[in-house]
């Protein structure tokens, strides 16, 4: 139950709580959002792991 004594609203302590829990939050995200925005896909394209169907195929052998 969220009533403090006598009253029908949780304490405006806690609500602030979460208010700035919140924006804590959406600011970490924007702040992880512009830093990956400057990441350049030439820089990241060494660490990208290729799956295996795009493998060099191996040569059929010949049948002369």
């Amino acid at each position: 139950m969220l009533t403090s004594a006598g009253g029908r609203h949780a304490p405006r302590s806690d609500v602030h709580a979460y208010h700035v829990a919140f924006l804590v939050a959406a600011g970490l995200a924007l702040a992880a959002a512009v830093i990956a925005l400057t990441v350049h896909d030439s820089g990241a394209a060494a660490t990208i792991r290729r799956s295996r169907r795009e493998r060099v195929p191996v040569a059929e052998p010949s049948t002369a």
